[in-house]
């Protein structure tokens, strides 16, 4: 499989590693400036459309610097080649997700939400008629800050680890600032997308979804009580909405949407399954009626784990 890697970032030298590892051709690297194909003298970025062909499939690693409208670019650029396009960007199926809705089939997005840890497959095959409540953990820094703050660690010290690792962006360069990244930013984005790819009776826009602010009083008892709070997504048949930190809520057809940083008491099975350690997130779907639960976790971020769930993607879309 000979593979085109858009963004040369943390990301980007995780996909090529793991295509290299597999025994896949990484030929083309695209960067802010410039495509270099393997054999070849450097190339104008607006020449792509003229070099998707020359590959079987595409990786996108770029960060979400607008509201989705470059990656959504980089992906027209491949779709009108008939390539497949695989990607961990938010931006483009978070905001221009009718443009790409028809020709979902030949888009990977598997590491969209939850990273590496396969919410969205394991949601559409265990969500049904049937299914009463879904609750979610989808973002690991938020769940990793917290985690870190119970064990001791200042939220401030815990953000700074998440950004040493590589799993929250280099400008988030404190607490208010960097957890409201998280929030308005990221996990916005993972619920749209979650919503238009599994339910799409109401497309929606992360950036319309509006997180009560965060204000310092509210970090303050986050800090104090660490152990108690995670932020949590859910979807439920009927409205239940509870005590709440940078809260957002929105009802599409079948479906109330409740969200923020909510305390693990407020749902008998909240601490059970969602008091989650380091960077984890988590899916939890409930079916009352047959007292029938499904539940997976796994690894929210991590170039290495989510480069190995974008090859899996890839090598279901392109043919052997």
């Amino acid at each position: 499989m000979k593979a085109a890697i858009i963004g040369t970032g943390r990301m980007g030298k995780a996909i090529k590693e793991c295509l290299i590892a597999h025994k896949h051709e990484p030929v083309m690297l695209i960067d802010s400036h410039e495509i270099i194909i393997q054999g070849q003298l450097p190339r104008p970025l607006q020449d792509l459309g003229k070099c998707v062909d020359q590959v079987d499939v595409g990786f996108l690693a770029i960060s979400t610097l607008d509201n989705g409208e470059q990656a959504a670019g980089y992906i027209d650029q491949f779709l009108k080649k008939n390539r497949p396009i695989v990607t961990c960007e938010k931006g483009a199926l978070a905001n221009e997700f009718r443009i790409f809705q028809d020709d979902l089939d030949m888009i990977g997005y598997t590491a969209t939400v939850g990273g590496a840890s396969g919410i969205i497959p394991f949601a559409a095959h265990h969500i049904t008629d049937e299914t009463t409540e879904i609750h979610m953990i989808v973002n690991g820094t938020a769940n990793y800050v917290l985690h870190r703050a119970s064990e001791g660690a200042t939220l401030e010290e815990a953000l700074r680890e998440a950004r040493t690792l590589g799993y929250t962006e280099p400008q988030s360069d404190n607490v208010k600032s960097g957890i409201w990244h998280e929030i308005a930013s990221d996990i916005t984005g993972k619920v749209a997308i979650f919503n238009n790819v599994l339910f799409g009776e109401k497309i929606l826009h992360g950036y319309e979804l509006a997180p009560e602010q965060l204000h310092d009083g509210k970090i303050a008892k986050l800090q104090r009580e660490a152990e108690h709070w995670r932020y949590i997504v859910s979807f439920t048949r009927e409205k239940k909405e509870a005590e709440a930190i940078a809260s957002f809520a929105f009802r599409v057809p079948g479906w109330h949407c409740f969200a923020g940083f909510r305390n693990l008491d407020e749902h008998p099975l909240f601490r059970q399954y969602l008091a989650l350690r380091g960077m984890k997130n988590a899916i939890l779907i409930i079916e009352e009626k047959d007292d029938v639960l499904h539940y997976t976790k796994g690894p929210g971020a991590g170039p290495e784990r989510v480069a190995k769930v974008m090859l899996e993607d890839a090598e279901k879309l392109v043919p052997e």
